[in-house]
């Protein structure tokens, strides 16, 4: 039985493709089926909270300026325990360390380390 005329339930992004450009969309669409997904997710999400922290001027260093912060650290954690989750099932949890690491230094350039 086919879903009724609108739902789009089946969209492969679901909740968050209302939330992305069509470029991120595109970009997402290439993704892996697995944590990986969630991490390119993430990772998009805080492409885009770095972009809005680069554009503030430093006089408005406010309570939504550090708010934006501290979401940079939160995807940071869930970027690390989805990577440990992700090498925990797969096998290759001998990585771990080594993977979180290089996670963050690939997200190093683009945040705004105090």
């Amino acid at each position: 039985m086919p879903g009724k005329k609108g739902n789009t339930n089946a969209l492969k992004h679901g909740f968050y493709s209302k939330r992305f450009t069509q470029e991120q969309n595109q970009a997402l669409d290439s993704t892996r089926l697995d944590a990986m997904d969630e991490i390119a997710c993430l990772r998009t999400h805080a492409n885009r909270v770095n972009a809005w922290l680069l554009e503030r001027d430093p006089s408005e260093f406010n309570e939504a300026y550090f708010a934006a912060v501290n979401t940079l650290i939160n995807i940071n954690i869930a970027i690390g325990t989805l990577l440990r989750t992700q090498a925990l099932v797969t096998g290759k949890s001998a990585n771990v360390e080594k993977s979180i690491e290089e996670a963050v230094l690939s997200m190093k350039e683009r945040w705004i380390l105090a």
